[in-house]
């Protein structure tokens, strides 16, 4: 006997099909979720949500709820170091962010690295360059050179007697001079400043300056103790007219040689000329 299909047969093959080819799909939709990467979210299966660094949901409200309190990761470049970091807390560290490690990388090789410089007691900003030419002491952090300026002392120029030297302000002031923090400024001082002592000349002691003490014929000192000491013990030096000739003696040693003795040279010269008129 042959067989045949009736219509409403081939209406329920169909019917059959189509709920299978459905389910298929909608498991196969079902594997598709959301992924929330650097405060973005997309439609992607988990594997490909997490070769991209995602964070996986099943849902598009959980991404985005999840997006908007975790803020997106990248790098900054901060004192020639690149490290991950979100862009708020790059900028508060007072570096330079980027979406990419290979941006920051580029960038802080570029970049010289700016870090803290200790010099005569300041801290300041500055490269190891910079910090290097002046002199100073580099440090990475800023906490680091201003422990290490309060535990140095302060290196300036001081001005004592007409010279000029390297001193901290302490060694200036023991030694009497005049500190300054630049030598342009101690130069400046010393210039205009010449250098007052104590001059011994024929048993008497005044203030002079080494270059007025030489010219007048003294004896040059710092202070006025040894300048007084020295010429109690140094006999007085004046003039005298011996034989027509006036030399410089003490008096006893004109005595002895039967001169004339005087305090002023210009006397002892007059008191001779007179002489040998007469």
């Amino acid at each position: 006997m042959k067989k045949t299909v009736s219509w409403f047969g081939v209406m329920g093959l169909m019917a059959v099909a189509w709920l299978l080819f459905s389910t298929s799909a909608v498991s196969l939709a079902a594997d598709e979720g959301w992924c929330c990467k650097d405060g973005a979210v997309f439609a992607a299966t988990p594997e490909l949500c997490k070769e991209k660094g995602g964070v996986y949901f099943a849902t598009q409200a959980e991404a985005e709820s999840y997006c908007k309190q975790a803020l997106p990761s990248g790098w900054c470049c901060k004192d020639g170091e690149v490290f991950a970091a979100t862009a708020e807390e790059c900028k508060a560290k007072g570096g330079s962010y980027f979406a990419t490690q290979l941006e920051a990388d580029r960038f802080c090789k570029q970049t010289p690295s700016t870090g803290w410089c200790c010099k005569d007691g300041e801290v300041f900003a500055a490269t190891a360059e910079e910090c290097k030419a002046k002199g100073g002491a580099y440090f990475a952090t800023q906490l680091e050179a201003d422990r290490y300026c309060k535990q140095t002392p302060s290196t300036g120029w001081c001005c004592k007697d007409g010279e000029v030297f390297a001193a901290t302000a302490e060694e200036c002031k023991a030694k009497g001079g005049a500190y300054f923090a630049t030598q342009a400024a101690a130069a400046r001082y010393c210039r205009h400043h010449p250098p007052t002592g104590w001059c011994c000349k024929d048993g008497v002691v005044v203030a002079a300056s080494a270059e007025l003490c030489k010219e007048k014929g003294g004896t040059y000192f710092d202070t006025q103790a040894e300048a007084e000491r020295f010429c109690k013990q140094t006999p007085t030096r004046g003039w005298c007219c011996v034989n027509g000739a006036v030399v410089a003696v003490t008096a006893e040693e004109c005595k002895a040689k039967g001169g004339a003795y005087f305090a002023a040279k210009l006397e002892a010269e007059e008191y001779c000329r007179q002489r040998q008129i007469h």
